[in-house]
């Protein structure tokens, strides 16, 4: 049910585009993970501030959201988006010619806080026009387009390592940014009208952020998400030392191994359009969610007792493939009552995420093991969690389901 009067561009073409703004931060994640070994040579420098380029993605990732979800309520959605485009393919661009690893941190901080204004507009357009429920359905579909990206990323990325370089990987990442910025000019429509009464000054901004911290339910789907999500960015921090120098498989084919988990993802978000007929987002996240704790829990028994490959990545398989139940509904239910400042709760939603997902990362990546029982046992610290704030926070909401 769409909640919006404001001209409606055709769902299949919304979803497209905005599963491309959505791809820009797995693609800028993914698509260098194979580098990181051929970093560590280049800038003569230690694994773990290779991590930090990955870490300061996550960091900008959380706090550009903040500042662009009232930017967009004020403004519109159009005019955020071309600015953080903007940002982006600069950003990528000025990678390719970083001279130390220190500048590709920095870069890299610039390269996220271009991208996070796709991610904050995208939830925020999906919540202008849909209800929860059809909502939870469309950032299903969303994840189809966007769960391209760490499914060919890692594998492209490991054959423009070992053949061009990892600072091509750069080059190409500016170019998809550019081209995201002309398919935003060319096709989308504007979903909000521009409020400019708005307040955007600290104090206005600082409250209207309070009183959604002080919604149970939001912040309870907002920080059970982002442990959720969190548990699969521990794994995309520890996989590339997991499966290249723990389990001894070759960098170009590191990505095949990193592809089948993301297909995983896809395929069980594309489950829930089909299980949101015949149930509610919230029935989906309670049998989910127990099942994703089992299934960590078994990862780390595997790790410990057995230590094969095979026994690592079946349950490795489907904890991060339940996250595809879990990400849409729990998205869709946290931004349900939020209409009026869609773009101020997506960039609070967002934020709180990619901050827990940037502290878990720099965790990881402090530890810096190969071992896979690491791994698990992050993982499964990350679910557990989301398990218990879920039960404690996301009681039944009246009239979503």
């Amino acid at each position: 049910m769409h909640k919006s009067t404001t001209p409606i561009i055709s769902k299949k073409n919304l979803v497209f585009i905005l599963g491309i703004l959505a791809a820009l931060g797995p693609l800028s994640i993914d698509m260098y993970l194979p580098a990181f070994t051929a970093l560590e040579k280049v800038f003569k420098t230690d694994a773990r501030h290779v991590q930090l380029t990955l870490s300061s993605f996550f960091v900008a990732l959380a706090f550009g959201q903040l500042a662009y979800g009232p930017l967009s309520d004020r403004y519109g959605r159009k005019p955020i988006l071309y600015v953080g485009l903007s940002i982006y393919v600069v950003a990528s661009a000025l990678c390719i010619f970083a001279a130390s690893i220190d500048q590709l941190i920095a870069l890299r901080f610039f390269q996220a806080l271009g991208a996070s204004a796709g991610m904050v507009v995208g939830r925020a357009i999906v919540s202008d026009l849909y209800s929860a429920r059809d909502a939870a359905g469309i950032y299903s579909t969303i994840m189809l387009v966007m769960g391209v990206a760490p499914m060919l990323a890692p594998i492209a990325g490991g054959h423009l390592v070992a053949f061009y370089g990892w600072d091509t990987i750069f080059g190409i990442l500016a170019i998809f940014g550019a081209l995201a910025l002309l398919l935003i000019y060319r096709n989308l429509v504007e979903t909000t009208k521009p409020n400019l009464k708005l307040q955007l000054t600290f104090s206005s901004v600082f409250s209207r952020y309070g009183a959604l911290f002080k919604n149970r339910r939001f912040l309870g789907y907002t920080l059970s998400g982002g442990l959720t999500m969190s548990s699969m960015f521990a794994y995309i921090a520890s996989s590339p030392f997991v499966f290249i120098e723990h389990f001894g498989i070759a960098t170009d084919h590191f990505g095949w191994v990193f592809g089948i988990n993301a297909l995983g993802f896809i395929f069980f978000a594309q489950i829930n359009t089909q299980l949101l007929k015949i149930a509610s987002p919230l029935k989906i996240i309670t049998i989910a969610i127990v099942a994703q704790v089992v299934f960590a829990l078994l990862m780390i028994l595997q790790s410990w007792m057995s230590g094969e490959l095979y026994a690592v990545v079946i349950p490795l398989f489907l904890t991060i493939a339940l996250t595809g139940l879990l990400m849409p509904n729990m998205t869709a239910l946290g931004m349900a009552h939020f209409s009026t400042h869609a773009g101020e709760a997506s960039a609070f939603m967002g934020s709180i995420q990619f901050l827990i997902a940037g502290l878990v990362s720099m965790g990881t990546g402090a530890l810096h093991s190969s071992s896979p029982l690491i791994m698990a046992f992050v993982m499964f610290s990350c679910v557990f969690a989301s398990f218990l704030i879920f039960y404690l926070f996301c009681k039944k909401p009246k009239g979503v389901e």
